[in-house]
């Protein structure tokens, strides 16, 4: 079985997740294919919320989001 970095939070919901099959099922596992952003996506993403508070509270004082 191979390792897949997520973030401790997607991590913590996965673990609920996995309590939740194995309380109506033993047997059941979660399966995680993939746990991976690009760079760029990520960049992408982030900036993108950046901006949306921007939009809402453009005198707020937002911290650097790199």
């Amino acid at each position: 079985m191979n390792t897949i970095l997520v973030r401790k939070s997607v991590g913590e919901r996965l673990q609920k997740v996995q309590n939740r099959l194995s309380e109506h099922d033993n047997q059941m596992q979660l399966l995680v294919g993939e746990g991976y952003r690009t760079p760029l996506y990520q960049a992408n993403y982030v900036l993108k919320k950046f901006i949306d508070e921007y939009q809402k509270e453009p005198k707020k004082r937002f911290k650097d989001p790199f």
